[in-house]
């Protein structure tokens, strides 16, 4: 930087080999025994994403609010897209959605956003999201949350299982699977009112949490690997935190936009990201996403005209990611390696045992290293170990 201007800037690229080791290393040892078991939980991908352009302005809302159809009409344009800087490597993966102005399913590359029609499916689509491990079927309201469907993303096709009920005169305008307990928790709205509760997959039968009136039109929510609910609302113009276990909400700030009828959005597990499928009245159908330090959003991209609600990405078990490529784990004692332990596909939460047997009296100093396929990274055929979890001293 000089006093007459900025030189051109100066690109250095390079290549990261920091591969994330094990988590929590521990120990059961019991005293007097001669064996050692060791634990540790399996890597996880962190930290979160960074955005660009978050929009966290507030706007003069409409006083004619809907959860329901919107007017017909092509997008207007305009807006600049946001990015988001993910800290890690993200796995290829894949997103659905529904078009409620023509009642068909898509799904969507999360890579680059890009989205193709499936087909047909159920009416008026207000919600949906998939349970734990579920990648060919989600659940979904139609007719704007009167009825529940079963519905199979590689053809469209949905299956009824029973009309709503629980909320009086309410409509369910929000679906979330709560990762950490593969719970399926629902919002809904009469415009004034607001609440959260759970449904029951099998009768459609929601049992009510709580209701207030701070964010009187609750049009979705959305549960992260932490088990924190987000919800956001058509007649604030804002998102919210959501106590779980009562239905309060606190407010995180305005959306950046214009919210009004039926619209979507999810967290997604691989991205550690809440995306919205938006309704914003001055444009039109919007790809956006949720900062949760701010309570605004970002525009990423437009989506099929005109009017998109329902969104899901399928999730597992566990509150964040196990890195791609991992094939097992190098268990040492002091410094020497004693074991290679698979990886069994558990989940960040989930904790995986080595049992070290015919210990010798003494004080050991205990690490594991993680083992990786690198193609996922760009190296096929190759394979990299991360730094070690530990040291972890037993004395035997």
């Amino acid at each position: 930087l000089y006093s007459c201007g900025t030189s051109d800037p100066v690109f250095y690229t390079f290549t990261s080999t920091y591969l994330y080791p094990p988590r929590n290393l521990t120990d059961e040892y019991i005293w007097g025994t001669n064996e050692v078991p060791v634990l540790w939980n399996p890597p996880m991908e962190g930290p979160g994403p960074i955005f660009s352009n978050v929009e966290n302005g507030t706007v003069t809302g409409t006083t004619d609010h809907s959860i329901k159809a919107a007017p017909f009409r092509e997008y207007s344009g305009g807006a600049t897209p946001g990015t988001i800087e993910f800290a890690g490597f993200r796995n290829d993966h894949t997103a659905y959605f529904m078009n409620v102005s023509n009642d068909e399913l898509y799904s969507m590359d999360m890579a680059d956003y890009s989205y193709s029609l499936i087909g047909p499916t159920v009416v008026d689509a207000s919600s949906g999201d998939f349970m734990n491990d579920d990648t060919e079927m989600w659940y979904t309201t139609a007719n704007w949350g009167d009825d529940f469907y079963s519905v199979n993303v590689t053809t469209g096709v949905g299956t009824y299982i029973a009309p709503t009920s629980g909320i009086g005169g309410m409509s369910l305008t929000g679906m979330a699977c709560d990762r950490a307990t593969n719970t399926m928790y629902v919002c809904f709205t009469d415009i004034t009112t607001s609440g959260i509760g759970t449904i029951d997959l099998e009768t459609g039968v929601i049992t009510q949490i709580g209701t207030q009136t701070d964010a009187g039109g609750l049009i979705e929510i959305a549960i992260d690997g932490t088990g924190q609910m987000y919800a956001w609302c058509i007649v604030t113009d804002a998102s919210y935190t959501v106590d779980m276990t009562t239905g309060a909400v606190t407010l995180l700030g305005p959306l950046g936009f214009n919210a009004n009828y039926g619209q979507g959005g999810n967290w997604d597990q691989t991205d550690d990201v809440i995306y919205l499928t938006a309704y914003n009245i001055s444009k039109g159908t919007e790809f956006r996403a949720l900062d949760t330090e701010t309570g605004g959003t970002v525009y990423l991209s437009t989506l099929p005209t005109s009017q998109n609600t329902a969104f899901g990405v399928p999730g597992t078990s566990g509150g964040g990611n196990v890195p791609p490529g991992l094939l097992s784990f190098n268990v040492y004692r002091d410094r020497d390696p004693i074991a290679n332990v698979p990886y069994d596909g558990q989940g960040t939460e989930d904790w995986v045992m080595y049992v070290d047997n015919y210990v010798m009296p003494g004080c050991y100093d205990y690490e594991v290293t993680a083992l990786y396929d690198l193609t996922d990274y760009g190296f096929p055929g190759e394979t990299g170990e991360s730094g070690m979890e530990g040291p972890r001293e037993v004395c035997v």
